[in-house]
C-alpha cells in the first residue's frame, strides 16, 4: 500500500485582505524586537531599521525590498553579535521565506 503525504503549506504571515500581521507572525516579530532591546551595541537607529525591515523579511514572495531587508539585517546581525544571530535565527526560522533563510542563516 502506498501512502501519499501532503505537506502543509506555510501559512501566510499577513492577512491578504487588510495586510495586518496574523497573531503568530506578530508574536515572532515582537520577540525579535524585544531581543534587539537587549543588544547593547544597538542604537535607536538600529532598532528603527529592524522595525522597518521585519515585514519585508517575512513576506511570502521575495521582492526588491526583501533583498534590501536582507542586506540591512545582515549588517544588524553582524553588529549584534553571535547572541543576536542565534536568538534571531531561532525566532525567525519558522516565518521567513526560504530565500531569506538561506541568505541570513546559511
Amino acid at each position: 500500500m502506498k501512502y501519499v503525504t501532503v505537506a502543509n503549506p506555510k501559512p501566510d504571515p499577513y492577512c491578504v485582505h487588510c495586510g495586518k500581521a496574523f497573531p503568530w507572525t506578530e508574536t515572532h516579530l515582537a520577540a525579535v524586537r524585544e531581543i534587539a532591546d537587549y543588544i547593547d551595541t544597538f542604537n535607536e537607529k538600529d532598532r528603527e531599521t529592524l522595525e522597518q525591515i521585519l515585514p519585508d523579511l517575512v513576506a511570502r514572495e521575495s521582492t526588491p525590498k526583501t533583498q534590501l531587508g536582507i542586506v540591512k539585517m545582515k549588517a544588524l546581525l553582524k553588529k549584534g553579535g553571535a547572541g543576536f544571530l542565534e536568538a534571531t535565527q531561532k525566532v525567525l526560522v519558522d516565518i521567513v521565506s526560504e530565500v531569506v533563510k538561506k541568505s541570513l542563516f546559511p
